[in-house]
């Protein structure tokens, strides 16, 4: 567990935008260790504005005047967040990862899926990966021209 969150006896998450905004504060509490088993997202702007912003205000303060708190808040900085995905709630709650087949797109059963294909598609095997195979030769060739820009130096081949 992050050292950060060990020491915290809750933090708050964000709800899901089908949800009310003005929900009390104590129905958005939740254990830290929970929300991290859990990858629930953090409530980032209440953290920002209820907590950090009259502390970074005051250190700010000298360098940017009364209006510190404001700038630090409300600018085009506090605009880029990374969202996690909640793994409980809504429909994350229903949805389980699995392995599909590359050429009909069906699940592939437990037994298969360490295969890339499902028993139906195994006849067809070069058919699926052919064109995959040459847009990745394209793909290396074009890096390696971007390398070295011309030809003439080229590493030689084996």
């Amino acid at each position: 567990m992050p050292e950060v969150l060990r020491d915290l006896a809750i933090v708050f998450h964000t709800l899901s935008s089908l949800q009310l905004k003005n929900v009390p504060a104590y129905e958005r509490a939740e254990d830290p260790t929970f929300v991290l088993q859990n990858n629930i997202p953090l409530d980032t702007k209440n953290y920002l504005t209820s907590q950090l912003a009259k502390p970074l205000a005051r250190i700010f303060e000298p360098n940017l005047g009364d209006r510190a708190e404001k700038i630090l808040v409300e600018g085009e900085h506090t605009r880029v967040r990374t969202v996690v995905q909640s793994e409980v709630g809504g429909l994350a709650a229903f949805t389980k990862k699995s392995a599909t087949c590359l050429g009909c797109k069906s699940v592939l059963p437990k037994m298969e899926s360490e295969n890339a294909v499902c028993k139906h598609c195994e006849p067809k095997l070069h058919e699926i990966f052919a064109p995959r195979k040459s847009s990745q030769r394209t793909a290396e060739a074009n890096t390696v021209m971007e390398r070295f820009g011309n030809p003439c130096f080229l590493p030689p081949t084996k």
